[in-house]
């Protein structure tokens, strides 16, 4: 049992590093039923509202004021939940107000209203981030408005509950325990290091046999995603340094080379390279850094093992030196405590543009239109949850047609899924009463774990609550909650139907741009040789974010064209290969820096910089020639004569060697990664007939 347990969480925190999600789930539990309560004993001192009423209105103000507040330090928090909250007490006063004056006809005025509140708060989105939370609570919070008003509007109650709620979850987030993101990150960062001293350790091991031990590319990968949600949670007054997610990628990358370089080594040099006690230091040294232990020293690696023998076989050379050089590069990469801070907000377009023409007027119109027809159906049909149908346009409208077909198929195959188990289980729970109150509050932080990593998961549980919830609230039967599915599906093909047909944005063209950009901060990272370090800082963050930001609008593209990857999760890689471009591109940078210097002080210096000139101009003819959308062109076979290209004194320099051959491979890389972006499927679709300008 305790096995199983311990594995459970294991799993469990490869979606939820440090049980961040997890706690804030637990804090969202809290607030609904603190907030509940609170707002029941309130009732009781007043007849115009029932207890039930004013309970839910608490609970619901809380809990999304917790629920669009994304994790952070306490500070931020606390500032996000006080706007969200004054956003919803203000939304809460003009429904009482609205209500108030429509007074018998509150109930049909208000879900009129519903179609103009979900509007204005979908324009929301072109604010930024923290506008398009608040948009869609702004959407959502009005459902709790329409619900509290049915026979008659509470007044003055709707926004005190507001403030209550909101009271309550402040109070629950930040005033209760919470685990730290930084020791969170330290310990993430700790489990990686030691992975990876492991592995070398391993490499080294493996040279009495035949063969490499395999690498832990998924275990490695998932520890970067935890660094990488630990490091969004960071301060950004730069005072928290470690290994950042970009250099955890490094680190895999070097792996993954001595990985290849020794696979390719022959017997006889792995042997030579096993009884080499040069080598065996350099690898103690290096486990040494990458675990971080106190006894090791600042110097570094000794390159004499790796001096190549020029009456030697040429390929064992090269291999070699590929080892030296990815040993050289995992030490600065252990080495580097950069500064974790919270990364700029790059989504708007048009930060310079007046707040009211940075709204989504397309987007809103999009959402209106939706909910719109979704008051018609419901209102022809007499459905009695016709709500469901706008509630779930909402949810699944977003800013881009790919997402949106993302979660309209993630929201209707998780709702399915959890209405067929609520279902089967609501015999079994209908006598167990305290059974079903714990599995909903059990539930409530999971959805948390799982709402940003598997919405459809995420979704599945939510439609288990509600249906379990409905029927303990309201004593709703069985055969009624199968609406609860077909009332998704109608909301689901609304809201996608309206993003198709309503000015529908589509990444097709957002893909070409944001290409032709990529490619071209590419070309220019490679040109700029200033040693300046905040310049550098500045171009290779302009580097990483058009890769990320051609990474997104790639995989909404691909969810365009095939719909069907959403569900099954397929790939096709190309959002993998931006990533791995650029990252090639920053190491040949800096690899080609070590090679100028380590070269001047070379008597050849003069050759080697001819044969530096060549190279790159060899890498800037690749770029120019895809962004013209011409073809490859042949390879100059530089890298297959690189012993012939050296002065023979450069042998005299292993570190100088190690960094040329580096400075090939990446050379090599590069170009690859180049060509297999013009075989591309959805490179060649999106831009057939089209060549991105240079």
């Amino acid at each position: 049992m305790l096995r199983l347990m311990s594995a459970w969480f294991e799993h469990l925190s490869r979606f939820d590093p440090g049980a961040l999600r997890l706690v804030r789930g637990i804090h969202l539990m809290l607030t609904v039923v603190v907030a509940a309560y609170l707002a029941s004993l309130l009732a009781q001192s007043q007849s115009s509202i029932s207890a039930f009423s004013m309970s839910v209105l608490a609970a619901a103000s809380g809990a999304h004021c917790l629920l669009f507040t994304p994790i952070a330090t306490r500070r931020q928090e606390a500032h996000d939940i006080l706007r969200l909250g004054c956003l919803m007490t203000g939304l809460f006063g003009i429904g009482a107000l609205v209500g108030s004056i429509a007074a018998d006809q509150a109930p049909e005025v208000l879900k009129i209203t519903w179609i103009m509140i979900i509007a204005f708060g979908f324009s929301l989105d072109g604010l930024g981030p923290f506008g398009a939370r608040a948009g869609r609570m702004i959407a959502i919070g009005w459902l709790f408005v329409i619900m509290s008003s049915q026979p008659h509007s509470p007044g003055i109650w709707l926004p005190l509950m507001a403030i209550l709620g909101v009271a309550v979850g402040l109070l629950v987030r930040i005033g209760l325990w919470r685990p730290d993101p930084v020791t969170t990150y330290g310990r993430i960062e700790t489990r990686l290091r030691n992975l990876t001293a492991d592995d070398i350790e391993a490499c080294q091991g493996s040279l009495s046999g035949n063969t490499t031990p395999p690498l832990s590319p998924a275990r490695m990968t998932e520890l970067r995603k935890e660094l990488r949600l630990c490091s969004d949670l960071m301060t950004g007054d730069g005072t928290v340094k470690g290994m950042s997610p970009e250099t955890a990628a490094m680190t895999q990358l070097a792996l993954e080379v001595v990985h290849d370089a020794m696979s390719g080594l022959s017997v006889e040099a792995r042997r030579s390279l096993d009884g080499s006690k040069g080598f065996a230091e350099a690898t103690r040294h290096l486990v040494r850094n990458i675990r971080g232990e106190k006894t090791a020293d600042t110097v570094g690696i000794d390159l004499a093992w790796a001096h190549p023998d020029r009456e030697g076989s040429r390929k064992d050379a090269f291999h070699t030196l590929r080892i030296a050089q990815a040993y050289k590069r995992l030490l600065v990469a252990v080495r580097t405590r950069d500064p974790l801070a919270v990364k700029p907000d790059t989504a708007a377009g048009g930060a310079g543009l007046p707040w009211w023409q940075r709204l989504s007027w397309w987007l809103a119109l999009q959402a209106g239109a939706a909910a719109a027809l979704a008051y018609a159906i419901g209102t022809m049909f007499e459905l009695s949850h016709a709500y469901w149908i706008t509630l779930t346009v909402i949810v699944i409208l977003c800013s881009n047609l790919g997402p949106t077909a993302q979660k309209t198929f993630q929201r209707t195959a998780g709702t399915a899924i959890g209405v067929l188990v609520a279902m089967s289980l609501s015999p079994l729970l209908a006598k167990l009463p305290e059974m079903r109150t714990g599995l909903v509050l059990i539930a409530i932080p999971v959805i948390l774990v799982f709402i940003e990593r598997s919405y459809t998961v995420a979704a599945g549980i939510i439609s288990f609550v509600v249906v379990v919830g409905l029927q303990a609230l309201e004593g709703v039967s069985i055969l009624e909650l199968w609406s609860r599915i077909y009332d998704t599906v109608i909301g689901a093909c609304l809201g996608l139907g309206a993003a198709w047909v309503l000015f529908p944005k589509r990444s097709g063209a957002g893909l070409q741009e944001l290409s032709g950009k990529f490619l071209r901060t590419c070309a220019e990272y490679l040109q700029v040789a200033s040693t300046d370090g905040e310049e550098n800082r500045s171009s290779y963050l302009d580097l990483r974010r058009d890769a990320a930001n051609l990474k997104a609008t790639v995989k909404t593209y691909r969810i365009e064209q095939a719909p069907w990857s959403s569900v099954s999760s397929s790939a096709n890689g190309l959002d993998v290969l931006v990533i791995v471009l650029a990252d090639y591109v920053v190491l040949y940078r800096q690899v080609h820096a070590s090679v100028l210097a380590e070269a001047s002080a070379d008597e050849a210096a003069a050759e080697i910089a001819k044969l530096i000139v060549r190279l790159d101009a060899r890498i800037q003819e690749e770029f120019r020639s895809v962004l013209a959308g011409e073809e490859a062109r042949k390879t100059d076979g530089l890298s297959d004569e690189w012993m012939a290209a050296l002065p023979v004194s450069a042998f005299d320099n292993p570190d100088l060697l190690a960094d040329w051959v580096a400075m090939l491979y990446y050379a090599r890389k590069i170009i690859r990664c180049i060509e297999r972006l013009r075989q591309d499927a959805i490179w060649s679709e999106a831009f057939r007939g089209v060549s991105v300008k240079a």
